[in-house]
């Protein structure tokens, strides 16, 4: 069974390549509409990923994943923020207390595949234990 992958991206084309891209890689994607509520498509469609560029507090992305993260599915789904260019180090600090486990940025969307590999190893690696939860940047 193919690994499910919800994607909340606000730019369209940016949407339309990292759909082509996971299902080429032979993920079921789950693409969201702009008036969808992110945390119930996470709730019912139970993916293995996230994918959103968008945790600004006030956001659709930011609040779908922060009640994500305060459900009872939250270590279910592994979040990955497709920040902008440049990431600091604060930036990438406030993007993990928002919810993302990894952070890349999105013109290195490309390797999403190695990525979820990636986070995936790592959030096993660390358990159930929240305090010991994996945290990656690339």
């Amino acid at each position: 069974m193919a690994e499910r992958v919800l994607v909340d991206l606000q730019d369209a084309r940016l949407l339309r390549s990292v759909t082509r891209l996971l299902e080429g890689a032979g993920y079921e994607v789950i693409a969201t509409t702009p008036e969808a509520d992110l945390a119930f498509l996470a709730a019912f469609e139970d993916p293995d990923f996230v994918v959103v560029d968008d945790l600004d507090p006030g956001s659709r992305g930011g609040q779908g994943v922060a009640r994500l993260k305060a459900g009872p599915r939250k270590d279910c789904a592994i979040v990955i923020l497709l920040a902008e260019e440049t990431i600091s180090q604060q930036d990438t600090f406030e993007f993990w207390q928002r919810g993302a486990d990894t952070v890349i940025s999105r013109s290195e969307h490309g390797n999403l595949p190695e990525v979820f590999a990636f986070a995936r190893r790592v959030k096993d690696d660390c358990g159930d234990d929240d305090d010991d939860r994996g945290r990656t940047i690339i």
